[in-house]
């Protein structure tokens, strides 16, 4: 696991700040008209509200920009008589355009939810209900000094600084841009806390319970971070998973998930292991590695019970097939692999071969109607060593063990054989485990995502050890890889 990338948190979803402003975007509701009062006129302010942009602190708070460009203040009545002005002025006068910035600022947090599946699980959510001890959402609007050039606003201060000088312009400056700013401001305010808490990044809808949840923002891009097991460390992330471009250093990507190596060998390989067909004990895993299995114990029969497991059955001539170890781990090509060391067993002990059975799968992933899916798929032949060992007395002349021959052993080992090689116990294992299907956790008001890439290697993956029984201690074959996909 490559901890730089997701702090060893199971799962971890990066999202572009900048692709924020589209999750956010259809959010506000329009603003609705106010009537606006001035020592110089009364008039109808109509404000206009475009967001068109996010920006994250590493607070935790979630600031969005809203364009205020072609609100419209309407005078519909002079408070104070203006030279050579009617009242209420013409409409060349009387409609006076405001520019601006509005920043709406709330502090993000993740809340506790259940997901249809009736699993605990979290969602990040923006909250704009007021909060007075945090003062938030904090409204803060930036007036253009544009609408001070529009003729009436003119007219009107000059008038001032003919009867009351520099102190009288100045003034009825200030209180222009301060009405107009106080009132915009509380416009687009109760526009926003109507809205109240808003999600996000929905809680992905893995097939386990969450644990632990948490978030990381920083100015580019903002991590939701989930945990199936032992929560991860959050400060450990040292850098982005998303491609950035080289000319602005803005994010190209949309958003980013990580499947951990641990949550992947743990939660979706070795549970389905121990589910039916293969029905592998809980117990026999070893603790300190998410797949690591030390039996033996039969893969054909349970007692009285017969195993699924094996296409067919075993061979004839075989009695039973035992597992005595399995492995998983993501190699330096990306590629997954359950590596098992059998046993197979003659009728009457007539013979057993031992056989070390390396399957390598292909990883994939697709997306489709806003779901990302990752798939295995079996690469055939698989990688077998074995040593067979033939009890000696079948080589005795007519020696017979349950209705074999010695020609008939030969060939129950080269069926075995072929089982193995030809990859039908690699399929059988493939076809235990599970299609990962991830909704892809954006709303649906974001534009919709395709995948750019899956990499299933990262240069900083750590070696695992494993304590196999007191003193004995092995290095994983494996590195701690995880699967990362990149979204556009």
């Amino acid at each position: 696991m490559a901890t730089a990338d997701n702090g060893g948190w199971d799962v971890a979803i990066e999202v572009a700040a900048n692709a924020l402003s589209s999750v956010v975007g259809t959010l506000l509701p329009p603003l609705p008209q106010r009537q606006l009062p001035t020592p110089a006129f009364q008039g109808t302010l109509t404000p206009q509200a475009r967001i068109t942009g996010t920006a994250l602190t590493t607070a935790g708070d979630l600031t969005t920009n809203v364009s205020i460009d072609g609100t419209n203040l309407r005078v519909t009545n002079l408070a104070i008589p203006l030279p050579g002005v009617m009242n209420p002025p013409p409409d060349w006068l009387a409609n006076i355009p405001i520019k601006g910035t509005v920043r709406v600022t709330d502090r993000l947090e993740m809340r506790p939810t259940l997901t249809s599946g009736g699993l605990a699980s979290a969602t990040l959510v923006i909250d704009f209900t007021p909060t007075p001890v945090l003062m938030q959402p904090a409204v803060v609007a930036e007036v253009d000094d544009s609408f001070l050039t529009a003729p009436l606003i003119v007219i009107a201060l000059g008038l001032a600084f003919e009867t009351g000088g520099q102190q009288a312009f100045e003034q009825l400056q200030n209180n222009l841009r301060q009405t107009i700013r106080t009132n915009i401001e509380a416009g687009v305010r109760e526009a926003v806390v109507p809205l109240g808490a808003i999600t996000l990044v929905p809680a992905p809808a893995l097939p386990f319970a969450v644990t632990a949840s948490a978030f990381r923002a920083t100015p580019t891009s903002l991590h939701v971070l989930y945990a199936m097991g032992p929560a991860g460390n959050t400060s450990l992330i040292t850098r982005s998973m998303l491609l950035t471009s080289s000319l602005t250093g803005a994010p190209v990507d949309v958003a980013a998930l990580s499947l951990g190596n641990v949550s992947f060998l743990r939660d979706f390989l070795a549970s389905s292991l121990m589910g039916p067909p293969l029905g592998l004990p809980l117990s026999l895993f070893v603790a300190g590695h998410p797949c690591l299995f030390v039996g033996p114990i039969s893969i054909t029969r349970r007692g009285s019970q017969v195993v699924p497991f094996l296409p067919g059955g075993p061979p004839a001539g075989i009695s039973d097939v035992s597992l005595d170890s399995l492995i998983a781990g993501i190699d330096e090509a990306g590629l997954l692999h359950i590596v098992a060391r059998l046993t197979a067993t003659g009728s009457a002990g007539a013979f057993t071969v031992s056989a070390l059975v390396d399957n390598s799968f292909r990883l994939a992933a697709t997306t489709t109607g806003g779901a990302l899916t990752l798939t295995v798929t079996p690469i055939v032949p698989a990688v077998v060593s074995s040593d067979v060992s033939i009890a000696w007395w079948m080589y005795l002349a007519g020696a017979l063990a349950g209705g074999l021959t010695l020609v008939g052993v030969l060939a129950a080992i080269d069926s075995f054989g072929g089982l193995l090689i030809n990859g039908a116990i690699g399929t059988a294992i493939a076809g235990a485990l599970p299609t990962i299907t991830v909704p892809i956790p954006l709303p649906g008001r974001a534009p919709a995502l395709t995948l750019r890439a899956l990499t299933s290697t990262q240069p900083g993956s750590a070696t695992r050890s494993v304590t196999l029984f007191p003193g004995i201690t092995i290095s994983d074959p494996f590195r701690s890889h995880d699967l990362i996909v990149n979204l556009v």
